[in-house]
């Protein structure tokens, strides 16, 4: 019988990075007033015993969404999408409840190159939105600068 702690032999410690740091960025779409975010209150934990710290951030996270679903459904979607991508990357019992110090690493090393792939993503689209802009407001000027050339 298994005293749940098998998931410590985990080969794949990191794959609870992804949750933790999707969790996160659900906090934050919601609250940007408190000084600590939920990586600063709960990444300790979650770094050693992410079963537990998953679960409990996944259900505080219902509260955030309930309120983004009224408040900005596009963020609500996306997020809700997210997480549920995320989470199914799991098998049944794949989140492990204890993890070595060689797993804790490779969990930071996760949460890391997640953080990374998300911040690169921002940017792609901050990039592509502002590419756009530019393209409509030159296609904008066009017709004023025709216009002004055509008068003279």
């Amino acid at each position: 019988m298994s005293d749940g702690n098998d998931a410590t032999t985990s080969t794949k410690p990191s794959s609870a990075s992804p949750p933790a740091s999707s969790l996160t960025d659900t906090s934050n779409a919601f609250v940007r007033t408190s000084k600590a975010t939920i990586g600063d209150k709960f990444f300790g934990t979650a770094m050693t015993a992410p079963a537990a710290v998953l679960t409990t951030l996944r259900q505080g996270a219902n509260a955030h969404l309930k309120r983004l679903r009224r408040d900005n459904p596009a963020a609500h979607a996306a997020l809700s999408r997210r997480l549920a991508e995320v989470f199914l990357a799991f098998g049944d019992g794949d989140i492990p409840v204890l993890l070595t110090t060689r797993q804790q690493a490779r969990f930071v090393l996760g949460y890391e190159q997640q953080r990374a792939a998300d911040f690169a993503a921002r940017a792609a689209r901050a990039a592509e939105k502002k590419a756009k802009a530019e393209v409509s407001g030159s296609e904008a000027d066009e017709p004023a600068a025709s216009a002004a050339g055509g008068a003279g």
